[in-house]
């Protein structure tokens, strides 16, 4: 199970925000015995009204809030320390883009199983050693570990699950992935509401994601990443489990000799193989590559933005975070519905243009006005839809002996805009006026919609294990028309069609 950060985050940090951390300095120093201490307050939200010099967090006394002890309390986080509570999430941030780097080439190399598992282990020693950090600086850099093994962990586990499926079933399982991480984000709001200690959070999470080492001993490795590295001895064992589970043979055209293994991976690759150089230097990967890197920093900037602006936005902060992922499983399961019919390019059009209009819209609209929370959870539903289709949508545009590599680059070009969200949507409001934020994520969704006409659409097509394969999505003949609605017979007739396509290819 994987953990979003913005309620983690608002709770360890107890976010400065009038809501969250309002704060009553208590100037002792200056206080007579036997007479109450003189007290000034302000609001954390203006840093001009904020001129009081403190030492240490002895000498603050916070208004009752939501939490009972955030690092912003412990360690007296305010006035001109005040942004490292923002510097705390950008840290994680960075902690994802290292793990989308770091995990990605070994998971081609070594394989998904290998990596899942190393990467759990990276996630919870970091959120556990965490609860026990002694000061901020230490705190920060734990965060980034424990970014790099929960970043991992998400998406090797997702190339893992769509490579284990057919390519009718894809999109549900590409979904399911993202809609269980959302079920994640409601289980850490319950857990936040019960437990108001960020180090006690720590440690509950940590006990959360360390027992999952015991998946070694479940979940096989990918039939697609050992055929492709031409490690057929694994094979045979695998898909005898499936054959059994699935109550179904395969058909002569799949069967292989294991003798040809020394040849197959080359016969696969190609001579040299495929590498990370390819996904640039390929003619047919090329844009590809370059659209989904941008679409990707867009998505995790709006996406993670929105989650972490819905704890500054009023209310109740754990309402307004289990709604935020109410909203967010909607979006899934309506991927679910109609990624199969109407293809992934229309969906994710649609999802990053959603996602824009209701940002631009909210961001005009009152505080006090009940429309305000409903719009931001629109743009998070349609953040939500978008971000789980390019998983599947990036997965489904590169061959299987690159795929891991481009899922993991597109990832890490994408934790540019989650870095910088927390910034936008906690910081920066400070700084100019509150309304930037939402205005910034909807100009981001309407780029990210636009970009997205480029692409070409992958619905009907097996997952490509070659290059060859690969280009033939989105020529004409052999790809839908943009809003054309396919039933389950069209899919089922496309996807053998494109299969035989690919095996004359082969010939």
């Amino acid at each position: 199970m994987a953990f979003m950060p913005d309620l983690k985050m608002s709770i360890c940090m107890g976010k400065p925000t009038p809501t969250l951390t309002f704060a009553k300095p208590l100037d002792s120093m200056e206080a007579s015995p036997g007479t109450k201490p003189r007290s000034t307050d302000f609001d954390l939200d203006d840093l001009s009204s904020c001129q009081f010099n403190t030492s240490g967090p002895q000498n603050v006394i916070f208004q009752e809030f939501e939490f009972n002890q955030t690092i912003v309390t412990e360690w007296g986080l305010i006035c001109d320390d005040q942004y490292k509570v923002a510097l705390i999430g950008t840290a994680y941030m960075v902690g994802l883009f290292l793990g989308s780097f770091l995990s990605s080439t070994p998971a081609d190399k070594f394989g998904r199983k290998t990596m899942i598992l190393v990467l759990i282990a990276i996630g919870g020693v970091g959120d556990l050693i965490g609860g026990f950090a002694p000061e901020y600086w230490s705190y920060l850099i734990l965060r980034i570990l424990a970014g790099i093994g929960e970043m991992g962990m998400v998406m090797t586990t997702f190339t893992l699950s769509v490579e284990l499926v057919g390519a009718k079933q894809q999109a549900f399982v590409g979904n399911m992935n993202q809609l269980m991480f959302a079920v994640g984000e409601i289980l850490m709001g319950v857990l936040a509401y019960f437990i108001r200690d960020w180090r006690q959070l720590h440690f509950v999470t940590a006990a959360l994601i360390l027992p999952q080492l015991l998946l070694w001993f479940v979940i096989p490795e990918s039939p697609r990443w050992l055929l492709a590295e031409g490690k057929t001895k694994k094979l045979p064992k695998i898909l005898n489990i499936a054959q059994k589970l699935n109550r179904k043979s395969l058909p002569p055209h799949l069967v292989f000799q294991e003798e040809d293994e020394q040849n197959l991976s080359k016969k696969i690759n190609g001579k040299h193989g495929l590498g990370f150089k390819d996904m640039f230097t390929r003619r047919s990967l090329l844009w590809r590559t370059l659209v989904m890197a941008v679409n990707w920093t867009v998505v995790s900037m709006v996406y993670y933005g929105i989650g972490m602006s819905m704890t500054v936005l009023g209310g109740n902060i754990f309402l307004n975070f289990i709604l935020s992922a109410v909203f967010e499983i909607l979006g899934y399961i309506v991927c679910i519905l109609i990624s199969d019919h109407w293809g992934r390019k229309p969906v994710i059009i649609v999802n990053f243009l959603a996602c824009g209009i209701a940002c631009i819209i909210s961001a005009f609209v009152p505080d006090s006005n009940p429309a305000k929370i409903p719009l931001v959870l629109i743009g998070k539903m349609g953040s939500s839809g978008a971000f789980s289709t390019a998983y599947v949508y990036t997965a489904e545009l590169f061959p299987t002996p690159i795929r891991g590599t481009a899922v993991g680059f597109s990832s890490m070009i994408g934790r540019i805009g989650s870095t910088v969200a927390p910034q936008l949507a906690l910081f920066l409001p400070s700084l100019t006026f509150k309304e930037l934020p939402l205005l910034i994520f909807g100009i981001a969704g309407l780029l990210g919609g636009a970009l997205s006409f480029c692409l070409p659409e992958t619905l009907g097509h097996p997952l490509p294990d070659t290059l060859l394969e690969a280009s033939q999505q989105g020529r004409k003949g052999s790809s839908k028309t943009l809003f054309a609605w396919w039933s389950k017979a069209k899919l089922t007739e496309e996807v053998e069609l494109q299969r035989s396509r690919n095996r004359e290819m082969q010939l």
